[in-house]
């Protein structure tokens, strides 16, 4: 702290654009490590002073991330999070520490300032989304992938929808029930 006559203490931080830093990899912060003026990480204000940023393709691991104002480190946001929910982000806090359950998952960071008081260094919240990749559901539309698919389900589970095959049984070399656990011929 510097006091004086003619020193002012400021009592709001202006911010110019807000640049996440932390254990990047691979997609995750465009594989740059913690580098407070790494450009392509340059977070989206709304307009209210809400800042996000979204990487695509995340592998499955865990991340550290803190955001930086202003390409430095003078005044930065840490803290602990919860995935999905508004946290308080801690003024010049701790790495916030975070996991990503399978790979090529969406993540998504927020910061919230609009309600940042400087002179408290309060009032700042963050959240971090994990969206994962829907896995593609293929549809099995010939009798050969109808089988197929039904002799690849695991106990206790079912196709979905309704299938039927039609044709001529020439032998049942075994009890389908007792051999597969997944099929019933009606």
């Amino acid at each position: 702290s510097v006091s004086g006559a003619n020193v002012v203490q400021p009592n709001e931080l202006k911010v110019d654009f807000i640049i996440p830093a932390g254990s990047g990899n691979g997609p995750f912060l465009n594989d740059v490590q913690w580098d407070p003026t790494a450009y392509e990480n340059k977070m989206t204000n709304n307009g209210s002073n809400v800042w996000s940023i979204s990487f695509e393709g995340v592998s499955a691991e865990t991340y550290k991330v803190k955001f930086a104002a202003n390409g430095n480190w003078n005044d930065n946001w840490g803290g602990t999070v919860t995935l999905g929910e508004w946290t308080d982000a801690v003024y010049n806090g701790g790495d916030i520490e975070f996991t990503v359950a399978k790979d090529d998952s969406t993540v998504t960071l927020y910061l919230d300032l609009s309600n940042f008081d400087y002179a408290s260094k309060t009032g700042a919240k963050l959240k971090i989304e994990v969206t994962e990749k829907e896995e593609e559901v293929v549809v099995p539309t010939t009798p050969k992938d109808i089988l197929d698919a039904a002799y690849a389900l695991e106990s206790g589970s079912a196709l979905e929808g309704t299938y039927t095959l039609t044709g001529i049984i020439q032998a049942v070399n075994s009890a389908y029930s007792d051999k597969y656990k997944n099929i019933t011929v009606t």
